[in-house]
């Protein structure tokens, strides 16, 4: 299927007409397992939702209909039931003529969720384990999501606004991809001059940015991991810089010595000002 479906409903229908009454049963049967379901169309097929995190997904290609189980985890665990129907690593193959038993749809899915519901809880707990060592400071900028990423990321915006009031910045190099440095010195207004180095960890235009801070070529007075979000506020954009400490104590440090909550709130503030000169 080469289309672009919108809808579930679309999907189904230019589906070829012999595998159109399997899809409709099926997507029938995912519905009556998974509770709050949201369906959407992801990668151009028909994907189910628990929690806002990819559950399950099913498809019909010329051969076969398929169902995206989407856990190597899971499929591991059931392989001796799965193995007449197994497609490749996470992926079931059926037909019309030769459908799923419903009872091992059901095992799966709610294996899914149950898999689902533990790495909600997972998550959950490490941000309240890193609550404590965490600084996170927004700011909305009236200005477009790419713009305001443009001036985050590009070498040419960036020596403008970069760092808290007063400072000044020298780069001596950007190399802006995953595993790429930037490194730069602050010059403060008291002339002390800081050095540092920022490593690429994640980057996802023009939503989001994850690098590890730190000293450059200095012993460890800097060292940290910040991700930065770019959200889209209508025609504005808002700015989160979520900086987590390797300790509590680390981070009450840098504020206290360092400054970072004010440092970081003067930085966003000189963005906004350079933001409408663009």
């Amino acid at each position: 299927m080469m289309a672009k479906f919108r809808t579930v409903d679309e999907y189904i229908a230019l589906a070829q007409e012999e595998d159109r009454a399997a899809l409709r049963s099926f997507r029938k049967l995912l519905h009556s397992i998974i509770p709050g379901y949201e369906e959407v169309i992801s990668y151009q097929i028909p994907v189910l939702k628990y929690k806002g995190k990819m559950l399950v997904g099913f498809a019909g290609y010329k051969d076969h209909l398929s169902f995206m189980v989407m856990s190597p985890q899971i499929m591991e665990r059931i392989s001796e039931d799965v193995k007449r129907f197994k497609g490749s690593t996470a992926t079931l193959h059926f037909t019309p003529q030769k459908p799923l038993p419903e009872i091992l749809v059901r095992k799966i899915v709610e294996a899914r969720i149950l898999e689902t519901e533990h790495m909600l809880e997972a998550k959950k707990a490490k941000a309240a384990s890193d609550s404590d060592r965490e600084v996170v400071i927004s700011r909305t900028f009236d200005a477009p999501r790419e713009l305001v990423y443009s001036a985050w990321t590009e070498q040419k915006h960036l020596h403008n606004w970069f760092g808290p009031l007063g400072f000044k910045l020298t780069i001596h190099e950007l190399d802006f991809r995953v595993g790429g440095v930037w490194r730069f010195i602050m010059h403060g207004p008291d002339g002390v001059d800081y050095p540092n180095r920022i490593d690429y960890l994640k980057i996802d235009p023009p939503k989001k940015l994850i690098y590890r801070h730190s000293d450059d070529g200095l012993e460890a007075q800097l060292d940290f991991e910040t991700a930065v979000t770019f959200a889209k506020k209508g025609k504005k954009t808002e700015v989160t810089m979520r900086t987590v400490f390797p300790t509590a104590e680390e981070r009450d440090r840098i504020v206290k010595d360092f400054g970072a909550i004010e440092g970081g709130k003067q930085t966003l503030a000189r963005l906004a000002e350079y933001l409408t000169t663009l």
